[in-house]
């Protein structure tokens, strides 16, 4: 695999781990992608809702995001007028959009490849411009991972052509999206439903009324989704 551009490398001194390094071969490893203008500390905080026989590694967006200076982003986002929807108006800026999002996940598999010791499975859970990145890592290894997880997001275009290998894979994943999220373009859903139907053995969770967030009943959907696709039996 070729080097990521600086801008889309993964710092391995800025990860949150949930426990020591050194249990990877014992255990699975689940990788968190936080969303736009937020940090690695963040998906931590769902973490206790999961299950806790997985290593979680929260991994930080390698730029500063210009919306927030406390915040992170993976790639340049652009939003409407009013500063929420995101905006992918034209067919050059949905372009760049999927090709930032592809340097972005091959930063990420860059980081997974150089762990120093290979866990029991790898999967990914991604929120918001996380998932955006995770759907994009799947997209260019649809084998590697045991499955992913990513809530109130969508699927960038196929800019590489990649999507009949990952359709013939059919990787196992699971879509949380809320009905009344304002941030993801009501013209994505149908195509990011479309994507998961054709892709992957997805399981998709609609929360009537929840926004652009995790909702307490979606963390429990996500929670027995990962119990069952790692293997982990019942609590």
């Amino acid at each position: 695999m070729a080097s990521s551009d600086r801008s889309s490398v993964v710092d391995p001194h800025r990860v949150v781990w949930s426990a020591p390094i050194e249990e990877l071969p014992e255990r699975h490893l689940v990788v968190l992608l936080h969303g736009y203008g937020s940090d690695a500390r963040d998906l931590m905080n769902i973490v206790p809702q999961l299950p806790n026989e997985p290593i979680y590694a929260s991994l930080l967006a390698p730029a500063p995001c210009g919306a927030s200076p406390l915040g992170y982003e993976w790639f340049p986002l652009h939003f409407d007028a009013q500063g929420a929807l995101l905006d992918a108006s034209s067919p050059e800026r949905l372009a760049a959009f999927a090709k930032a999002a592809d340097a972005a996940a091959q930063g990420v598999l860059e980081w997974i490849d150089a762990l120093p010791a290979a866990p029991k499975s790898v999967s990914l859970l991604g929120f918001s411009q996380g998932g955006i990145v995770s759907l994009a890592a799947v997209r260019r290894a649809p084998e590697r991972f045991r499955t992913v997880a990513v809530q109130s997001t969508l699927v960038a275009p196929d800019v590489h052509g990649l999507d009949a290998e990952v359709a013939r894979v059919k990787p196992s994943a699971w879509w949380g999206r809320g009905t009344a999220d304002t941030v993801i373009p009501a013209e994505a859903i149908p195509v990011t439903e479309a994507w998961m139907q054709a892709c992957a053995n997805a399981e998709i969770y609609v929360d009537e009324g929840v926004g652009h967030v995790f909702s307490v009943e979606g963390l429990r959907a996500l929670s027995a989704y990962l119990r069952e696709h790692l293997n982990l039996g019942e609590e």
